[in-house]
């Protein structure tokens, strides 16, 4: 077993540290309300966790992202879990929830049963409806896929690709490249 004063000294530095990260940016975000019932202010930018327990705004978040609504008024990288995600800057990571938007670029898989790219997506977007407004360069699985300039293969019932030459509308698999 480990001697208590090195426990200490361990629980010291992480205290420490995590205190030195909240001097610029906070590791830790939770709230019920923006931007009055949340913890840390709506302009501040989160490296770390944010807990949505009902609708919380943050600058720019870095990290994990979970429960209801997520708004974030800058860019977000990580992971997010929610019932509704909402980016205006750009997103890389992991984006998995009811309804999702991002209103700049987006790397990364975008998980939800609407998914908005207002901006150039790549990778993979999955859901009922999954529309990307700027070009797409990947795969898209749902019921219904839009992308203004495909890149691509789309896969689903209602697939649409602005700039394919062959069909701009086709059901089941449609392709661009």
């Amino acid at each position: 077993m480990k001697s208590p004063s090195k426990l200490l000294a361990a629980l010291s530095a992480l205290v420490l540290a995590g205190s030195s990260l909240q001097a610029d940016e906070p590791f830790f975000q939770i709230g019920v309300w923006a931007p009055d019932l949340q913890l840390e202010s709506a302009a501040s930018n989160i490296k770390g966790i944010r807990l949505n327990f009902v609708y919380v705004e943050n600058k720019n978040v870095t990290g994990a992202d979970l429960f209801f609504v997520g708004v974030t008024r800058g860019d977000f990288k990580g992971f997010a879990w929610n019932l509704g995600e909402w980016v205006d800057g750009s997103a890389k990571g992991v984006l998995w929830s009811g309804f999702n938007r991002v209103g700049g670029d987006f790397l990364g898989w975008q998980g939800a049963f609407v998914g908005l790219n207002e901006g150039n997506a790549t990778g993979l977007q999955t859901g009922f409806a999954n529309i990307s407004r700027g070009s797409f360069k990947g795969l898209q699985l749902g019921f219904v896929n839009y992308a203004e300039k495909l890149n691509g293969v789309q896969v689903g019932l209602l697939n649409v690709a602005r700039n394919s030459d062959l069909f701009w509308i086709f059901p089941f698999v449609n392709f661009a490249f």
